[in-house]
């Protein structure tokens, strides 16, 4: 093998290992980018449920006997009565630290979205946290179903830049 043919070699390898580690790259982003949305509209989805845990999970253990959950909850309890109760305490503080992240947050956006005149706050409010369909929302809003698919995604991307910070700001959108 000649010395050109070597160098031609190295060149074409380094150009196939470029190559490849540009679409891994990739390829982890499309699926980071991927989750972000995807726990996005989790959030969204059982934003009602998660509302309500919050306004009616234990706070100490004496509130759970006024709810009558001694026998309910007796198998959560060790001996003492309360390690498990702390565990739900703990899960309803992180449960509402999150909630008013995704308060806060929804508020930046809705107003972000009525100071560049789109719908696109409304629309992922009315599909994820009310529930309505494609058509009901196209038809409070005036526009086709088809186009709320195209505003709730955009919206939800966004958002997602919005809820998550840097991680989703690192990557690249299409």
């Amino acid at each position: 093998m000649t010395e050109e043919q070597l160098e031609r070699l190295v060149q074409l390898a380094a150009d196939t290992a470029v190559t490849r580690y540009e679409e891994m790259r990739d390829a982890e982003h499309k699926r980071l980018r991927k989750k972000l949305k995807n726990n996005t509209i989790k959030l969204l989805r059982h934003y009602n449920k998660l509302q309500t845990y919050i306004d009616n999970a234990i706070e100490d253990s004496d509130k759970a006997g006024e709810l009558w959950l001694d026998e309910l909850l007796a198998d959560m309890f060790d001996d003492k009565g309360a390690v498990n109760v702390k565990v739900i305490i703990q899960s309803k503080e992180r449960t509402y630290i999150m909630m008013r992240h995704i308060n806060n947050m929804l508020a930046i956006y809705r107003e972000q979205c009525v100071i560049k005149g789109n719908s696109y706050c409304e629309c992922i409010t009315k599909k994820y946290i009310e529930g309505k369909s494609d058509v009901e929302i196209g038809k409070e809003l005036n526009t086709s179903d088809r186009n709320i698919r195209r505003w709730a995604d955009h919206g939800i991307e966004e958002l997602s830049i919005l809820m998550w910070g840097i991680a989703g700001v690192n990557i690249p959108m299409q």
